[in-house]
């Protein structure tokens, strides 16, 4: 294994980051201020071929593999990890879904759209009183001569007050079943949009369900197979989030280590106080080990072996080192990280989520744990 990027994403992620730092960057306060779809940050992604990374090539898409994609979106959120988050969520929990599980007439309707960036999709697993526990979940699907009618409601949903497709586990009798549903079909009603601390931009709201009809062609993965589907998406839910999370990570000491570099105390630079040094060492040091973590359990999904596991290691380590690395660079910034002019605070606050989304991190250290002990 050489995690080593190649010449080709080493490219695109000297380009991508070019990019972002003169079109999305400027406009990451106003996301979080404004706290709504960054539709104009997504049209211009769209534009660079973001989107089409991980589609294959039979569909308008790139075709690349796992680890260009992480590589995207992971500099996508050192610049505004919200406009990152709604990119992941439609590329690779929504996209590698219809994929991975969905008919050839599904593939070949939502794909293309999906590459283009003229679709979004929305995941919606967690439900008001069923969240890391999914075998809980009370969201039905029942059968009605051809058709399925899905009732219940789904608890915050990234994308949901935007997407044009939704991927959803719904209990069906004993066993569970995922449904892509197009937003358009009668008796789906999205709610509110979430008011949350961080990660504005990545809107979130709950979706009802109310008598909607699908039939067997939104059925992904085959009927009653859908606790195994979902597990299979959730290894890219959570390298989404890993990706996401090691962007944070970088914006935070890439904001502590400019200010340490310029601001001055008793005479010097911050940076030439060992204490500041230190803690500016330890979120690099502490960065990139999480980055090779997460390229880690990525070349163990792309090449199909045993990997949520290592999946639910690498974002555990991803989301507590942004947690680590905001705090840090709060530190190193004091007073002035307080500001609402400072994104020492919006990084902080994004990086909250990171340790929540894709299953708390408590429930991955059991993961880890039964893989590791004799439970």
């Amino acid at each position: 294994m050489d995690f080593k990027l190649t010449a080709e994403q080493e490219k695109l992620r000297k380009s991508l980051s070019e990019f972002c730092a003169a079109e999305i960057g400027p406009r990451a306060a106003e996301v979080d201020d404004k706290a709504e779809f960054p539709a104009e940050n997504w049209k211009k992604l769209a534009e660079q071929g973001v989107m089409a990374l991980t589609v294959p090539e039979q569909y308008g898409g790139a075709g690349k593999d796992l680890a260009t994609a992480l590589t995207a979106i992971s500099v996508i959120a050192e610049h505004c990890a919200s406009t990152a988050e709604a990119v992941a969520t439609s590329m690779l929990c929504a996209g590698k879904a219809i994929e991975i599980y969905g008919s050839e007439q599904l593939k070949g309707r939502i794909l293309p759209e999906l590459a283009k960036g003229c679709e979004i999709g929305a995941l919606a697993v967690s439900e008001p009183g069923a969240g890391s526990d999914v075998s809980a979940i009370k969201t039905t699907a029942e059968k009605c001569g051809e058709e399925y009618i899905l009732k219940g409601e789904k608890a915050y949903v990234t994308n949901a007050p935007v997407a044009d497709g939704i991927v959803t586990l719904t209990k069906t009798g004993d066993s569970f079943t995922v449904f892509a549903a197009p937003k358009f079909a009668a008796g789906i009603c999205v709610g509110a949009p979430a008011r949350t601390l961080g990660m504005r931009g990545a809107v979130a709201a709950n979706i009802s369900f109310n008598d909607v009809n699908l039939g067997d062609n939104n059925i992904l993965g085959g009927y009653g197979n859908g606790l195994a589907v979902i597990a299979d998406i959730f290894d890219y839910v959570r390298l989404n989030v890993c990706a996401v999370a090691n962007g944070i990570s970088v914006a935070a000491y890439n904001v502590a280590k400019s200010h340490a570099e310029t601001r001055e105390s008793f005479g010097k630079p911050l940076a030439a106080h060992q204490i500041v040094a230190f803690r500016v060492t330890d979120m690099y040091v502490d960065a990139d080990v999480s980055r090779m973590l997460m390229y880690n359990a990525a070349w163990k999904k792309q090449n199909g072996e045993k990997c949520a596991p290592f999946v639910a290691l690498a974002k555990v380590s991803a989301s507590d080192t942004a947690i680590k690395n905001s705090d840090r660079c709060m530190k190193v910034l004091a007073s002035a990280g307080l500001s609402a002019d400072s994104p020492a605070q919006r990084i902080y606050r994004d990086a909250r989520l990171m340790e929540i989304a894709g299953g708390t991190n408590d429930i991955l250290r059991q993961i880890i744990a039964r893989d590791q002990l004799e439970l």
